[in-house]
């Protein structure tokens, strides 16, 4: 798509306030999704069946929003399919029902999904401890990845700021992580979002020494923020466990010669042309898998590999969606309260610098009055000089 379509893709909420209500309505269903799913990862749950049960709810979600003449026909629903790994599993797995696992008592379930309103994205993603006992306390190592992903992206919603830069995000990420005794997952890139582009070019690296390029940000900047903490040595493997969720090559053509892979390339085409989707949403699974390997062999899809950590370890994710205003920065998404009460652990902040950088408010008119005072403290000392 060139012309026009490249114009509008670089816009962003700044230019057109429309933009940002598209961002928050996107975000208010995945947070609610994911909420109501937590709600239900159990012990005895069927994995498949809420993935399924999530995705179903997105699509509905979608159609209560931006309904008038002007805006019903944009496209909307699902940005990225919703996944829900457990302990050791990183992400990505989103099974197909003959595939499917159950939640047992203790697990550490990550859910992971995507919402867009006329291609502007959100992401959330929630860690639940899996339990029957309403009143039971979490506690060991499942206690430490949680609590220090929560606090690691609270420092990082603190530090994504106008003017500041993506290797300070990555910096303070990984102070409050060691302070828990734990890893960042390494590998991870947390995105700029754009319209119809999940994998911005623009990122916040997970540790320090990925090669990615230094980015200041800027009022009307949207990132998909993706932290993963493990208790092990965060260092990432693919999994044996089968890949289900995949994205068109859109740079990539090819004429396949089976009809079967023609007719699943042509709705990946209609149906998910810029953005991941699952396998689970074909009703003809014969087509599916003629039409994917089709595809791989000629680079047409890329998968998203379902990634685990060593047995026996446990990682938590916290996702999010995060605007750059003019005077501070917000979560759109990913906001969800953890009831600190039920966690049990001996490690815990100790740093003064984050102690001080995490009880910073985020309400916008505190922001923007730390900003004033930050410019006339500056100003001032300009001037002695």
């Amino acid at each position: 798509m060139e012309g026009e379509g490249d114009a509008e893709i670089e816009k962003t909420f700044i230019d057109e306030t429309s933009i940002l209500d598209k961002y928050k309505a996107a975000a208010e269903i995945a947070d609610t999704v994911v909420t109501q799913i937590s709600a239900k990862v159990v012990p005895g749950a069927d994995i498949a069946t809420l993935c399924k049960e999530a995705d179903d709810l997105i699509e509905e979600q979608c159609k209560t929003v931006f309904h008038s003449k002007k805006t019903k026909k944009l496209r909307r629903g699902i940005a990225f399919p919703t996944s829900i790994s457990v302990n050791h599993i990183l992400g990505n797995y989103s099974p197909l029902p003959d595939e499917s696992t159950t939640i047992e008592e203790g697990d550490v379930a990550k859910i992971d999904l995507g919402v867009q309103i006329d291609g502007y994205i959100a992401i959330s993603g929630h860690t639940v401890f899996a339990t029957a006992d309403a009143d039971a306390k979490i506690t060991g190592r499942a206690a430490d990845v949680m609590l220090a992903v929560h606090a690691a992206k609270e420092a990082a919603l603190r530090t994504i700021l106008a003017g500041n830069k993506n290797t300070q995000v990555t910096e303070v990420i990984n102070k409050t992580v060691e302070e828990f005794k734990c890893h960042i997952i390494k590998g991870v890139f947390s995105h700029k979002l754009k319209k119809h582009v999940i994998d911005g070019e623009d990122v916040i690296a997970s540790t320090k020494g990925q090669k990615c390029e230094e980015y200041e940000f800027h009022p009307g900047d949207v990132f998909g923020l993706e932290i993963f903490v493990s208790s092990g040595s965060g260092r990432p493997k693919a999994s044996e466990l089968k890949t289900n969720i995949y994205k068109r090559r859109l740079e990539n053509t090819y004429l396949l010669k089976s009809d079967k892979a023609r007719s699943f390339l042509k709705q990946v085409n209609t149906r998910y042309p810029a953005l991941p989707f699952s396998l689970r949403h074909f009703e003809d699974q014969t087509m599916v898998r003629i039409g994917v390997k089709h595809c791989l062999d000629h680079d047409l899809i890329e998968p998203f590999a379902v990634i685990e950590e060593e047995k026996g370890e446990v990682v938590a994710h916290w996702k999010a969606t995060v605007a750059v205003m003019a005077n501070g920065t917000i979560f759109l998404s990913g906001n969800m309260d953890l009831n600190k009460d039920k966690f049990e652990t001996d490690n815990t902040i100790e740093s003064q610098e984050l102690k001080d950088l995490l009880a910073l408010s985020m309400g916008i008119k505190d922001q923007k009055k730390r900003k004033k005072d930050a410019e006339k403290k500056k100003k001032d000392e300009e001037k002695k000089e």
